[in-house]
């Protein structure tokens, strides 16, 4: 058997810390013996098989009210420039806790989510009129002008 990452007793640990709290021994002697707290022992004793339990959910933590997905589709094909928090809202008057969510996952899985918007293309003035702009960074001073002395209108 594969423990977890974080299990103190192993499963012949457990079997006998049940055995020796079936015999009278107290939490808190268990405790100092296996060297674990009192709640752990209490854990494991009140339990019937050593093995490690499931973390995973028993059941879904809701359920969507029936009729909720046949809602959905016919919503969104009569209109189809509303976005889901649209969708959401005038689904709230027959469903009060219609959510955003809920109905893309119910589009996206049913294929009638709303394509992405098309790009923005950013404006491209000097392209379009087929300038090549460049920045031309000299550190030579300009032709004419004597090292040392400045270029002043006179």
């Amino acid at each position: 058997m594969k423990y977890h990452g974080n299990a103190r007793l192993t499963i012949h640990q457990r079997r006998a810390l049940r055995a020796d709290y079936l015999a009278g021994m107290s939490r808190a002697e268990l405790a100092a013996k296996y060297h674990v707290s009192p709640s752990t022992v209490q854990k494991w004793a009140d339990r019937d098989t050593p093995e490690d339990r499931s973390s995973a959910p028993h059941r879904r933590r809701s359920k969507r009210p029936p009729g909720y997905k046949a809602a959905v589709r016919p919503l969104r094909q009569a209109h189809r420039a509303w976005g889901t928090r649209r969708l959401a809202h005038e689904l709230r008057a027959w469903y009060p806790r219609a959510s955003r969510s809920t109905v893309r996952h119910i589009l996206r899985v049913a294929g009638l989510q709303a394509p992405p918007p098309a790009a923005v293309a950013s404006p491209s003035r000097f392209r379009s009129a087929g300038i090549a702009c460049r920045w031309i960074v000299s550190t030579s001073p300009p032709s004419g002008a004597a090292r040392g002395t400045s270029i002043r209108s006179a």
